[in-house]
């Protein structure tokens, strides 16, 4: 209650445009007017006191940094990861494994085609990308990459039981690996090549045995996702990831997309807090 015993009304909340608050601190920083609804984006190094003790926090980390400073230093990427790759040896299984590709549901991951790596865009978007809020700051505002622009691009569908990095049960058993894969990796974090490698020469037709065909496609998916949905700057994918796969019928009954979705931003906020300079290619 006021003074005169007039209720008090709540202060109107502060822009979501550009900048998102924690709260109304206009007093702590007076060069900033609470009214201002629009950022201009004519002088970046002026916005930098406006994330300082609010949802975009640690700017000094932040690649935005690069673009306060003159000249301008472009920031050099490396790719990681192949679509192309899996795009050719998919087009090489004979038809009963890419079946089953099918059944489990990645044949739109697979059939995927990228356009060429621009590495300016890359760097002005990661500038751009702030972790705590998981959007893109643009000057017409925020926007991010929604669970349904993510099952446009990949063609799978959130939900399902959960893919966790170490499921339970799991153990590392020669004998089990030989079965589902038909060779046995020396690691546990196994190089993606390595799938491709054990079949590279290997002569796989629609009359081989049911269990060599079900040992390729196991194969192949681990690599679709070492170079997809789980790729990373060590080209890796733990070999935990094949009890999943144990059964081909059941495949598709796990969220796949879902823990990819969290790979992805994951990636992004650590190129946005220059942890990396090594992006997903092509």
């Amino acid at each position: 209650m006021g003074s005169n015993g007039t209720p008090l009304l709540p202060k109107r909340p502060q822009s979501l445009g550009v900048t998102i608050w924690e709260g109304d601190d206009s007093a702590f920083h007076p060069e900033i007017d609470p009214d201002e609804d629009v950022l201009s984006d004519c002088d970046e190094k002026s916005r930098a006191p406006r994330y300082e003790g609010r949802l975009l926090r640690e700017t000094p980390l932040h690649i935005c940094n690069s673009a306060w400073k003159l000249p301008k230093v472009p920031v050099t990427y490396h790719k990681y990861g192949s679509r192309s790759t899996v795009l050719s040896w998919y087009g090489q299984l004979c038809g009963a494994v890419r079946q089953w590709v099918v059944e489990a549901g990645f044949e739109d991951l697979a059939l995927l085609q990228t356009r060429s790596f621009d590495m300016s865009l890359a760097q002005a978007l990661a500038e751009r990308w702030w972790p705590t809020t998981h959007t893109y700051h643009l000057p017409m505002g925020e926007m991010t990459i929604t669970p349904l622009c993510y099952f446009l691009y990949t063609g799978l569908s959130f939900g399902g039981e959960a893919v966790v990095g170490h499921p339970g049960g799991w153990t590392f058993d020669d004998q089990e690996l030989m079965r589902l894969l038909g060779s046995i990796p020396s690691e546990s974090y196994t190089a993606v090549q390595w799938f491709y490698r054990e079949w590279d020469e290997k002569m796989v037709t629609d009359s081989s045995s049911r269990e060599e065909l079900d040992q390729q496609a196991r194969c192949f998916i681990l690599y679709l996702l070492g170079n997809t949905l789980f790729s990373t700057s060590r080209m890796t994918i733990h070999i935990s990831m094949v009890w999943y796969l144990k059964d081909l019928l059941r495949v598709k009954k796990f969220d796949w997309v879902g823990v990819g979705y969290a790979h992805m931003l994951r990636m992004l906020d650590s190129l946005a807090m220059r942890g990396t300079e090594l992006v997903d290619g092509t």
